[in-house]
């Protein structure tokens, strides 16, 4: 059993290093449609499973994937915790969807160079975590909230990047 795992962590290991070598050849552009791209599926399929019939095709995808090992049944727990049974779109449970929204939206904040940028992906943001209600999606706001700061090579001294905390920090707080 142990040799098993150390087995899996090795592969996924040299697959993650895999992606990242393919990926660090993409430039800037392809990998903001690419982020882009899942942020806009899963939302889709996120609202469609909130509030559509389309639950059933995801929570079928599910039970043929997953056969056997663990999946994420706990709507009371989603009930009680969030006030309502949160999306799963084929994956065994949401936190998986919240990370992937987290790490879609926040990519795609990073690497646009669109002028509006910072209000389109803080949008994207808000409906992910209405669609999700889940905390994780904190660590994405985390990250648009450090390319905010960290982004534009105008701040000078450490009053002015305090400044610029202090700034984007308000609204974030507020909405908290």
């Amino acid at each position: 059993e142990q040799m098993l795992s150390v087995a899996l962590l090795v592969v996924s290991t040299l697959a993650a290093l895999g992606i990242f070598t393919e990926l660090s050849n993409w430039g800037r552009a392809q990998l903001f449609k690419l982020m882009a791209g899942v942020a806009v599926a899963l939302l889709v399929m996120a609202t469609l499973e909130v509030y559509t019939p389309f639950k059933i095709i995801s929570d079928g995808a599910r039970e043929l994937l997953y056969q056997g090992r663990f999946i994420y049944a706990s709507d009371t727990r989603d009930l009680l915790i969030s006030g309502g049974v949160r999306p799963k779109v084929f994956t065994q449970e949401p936190s998986h969807l919240a990370k992937a929204l987290a790490v879609s939206i926040s990519a795609s904040v990073v690497l646009s160079q669109h002028r509006f940028r910072i209000p389109i992906g803080l949008t994207a943001w808000v409906i992910a975590f209405i669609l999700t209600g889940s905390p994780t999606l904190l660590l994405g706001l985390g990250v648009i909230f450090a390319s905010i700061v960290f982004r534009t090579p105008h701040a000078r001294s450490g009053f002015e990047i305090v400044g610029r905390v202090a700034f984007v920090s308000a609204p974030i707080i507020a909405f908290l």
